[in-house]
Order: structure tokens, then sequence, then C-alpha cells
């Protein structure tokens, strides 16, 4: 049997990182001597498959999932600690991929100037006209 390789100082700042930050571009960055997004992501994709760092990842990951499940059974329902509660349930269900579809309401706003609107209001007047002229013959 293989003897079990020793990650390196990056290799374990990658995988803390990663796990703590939910961002394999931004752990590579904290830690490896890069400064490009692409190059970063190229990186977490060439150290995640790496055995002993696989390993690592999913074992810190599990750890990590453990103790947000400990902390969230701990916490009791008041207010504060369930709102707490109710942030651990939302990260634990987006590590699973069951991520709450997120809504976001938009609303379109026209600003018109002054002198826009003083446009606007004649056009509508001539048109109004226009129709009243059109409809009396």
């Amino acid at each position: 049997m293989a003897a079990r390789k020793v990650p390196t100082k990056k290799e374990l700042g990658f995988i803390r990182d990663s796990i703590r930050l939910k961002n394999d571009r931004e752990a590579i960055m904290r830690n490896y001597n890069t400064v490009s997004p692409l190059n970063a992501s190229q990186m977490a994709i060439k150290i995640k498959k790496r055995p002993h760092v696989k390993v690592l990842l999913e074992d810190a990951a599990k750890a990590a999932f453990e103790d947000q499940i400990m902390l969230r059974d701990t916490l009791k329902n008041d207010d504060k600690e369930a709102a707490v509660r109710s942030r651990i349930n939302m990260d634990l269900m987006d590590r699973g991929g069951l991520k709450p579809q997120q809504v976001t309401n938009l609303t379109q706003i026209n600003v018109y100037t002054e002198d826009q609107q003083k446009r606007f209001a004649e056009r509508i007047l001539r048109n109004r006209k226009a129709e009243g002229e059109g409809s009396s013959s």
C-alpha cells in the first residue's frame, strides 16, 4: 500500500478556505501566488484532483457539515438564535444542492425632465384633439 502524501501548507490553506468561503477560486488566490481568476480556477481544478487533497476536502466538508448540525441542534428557539438556526439550515441546504429559490422583484421607473413632461403632455393633447376632430366628421 502506498504511503499517504502529506499535504503542503498551501494545500492545507486551500482546503480550509475552500470549505470556509465555498469559493475555490478565492481559496487559491489567498493561498497561492496568482492574481488571475482564470489561472486560479484552473489551479483549483487540478489541486482538487490530487488524491490526498480530495480525501482531506471530503473529510473537512463532512466535519463542517457535522459542526453545523450540532450547532443548529443546540440553539434555543429565541429570536436571535432562530435567525442563526435558519441561516445554518439554508447553508446546509445549499451544501446539499437544495438551495432555496431566490425571487427578485424588479420595477421599472421612468424619470422624465420637466421639458420631457411638457412635450409628452402636449403630444397627448394634440392626439386627443386629432381624435376629437376625426370622430366629429
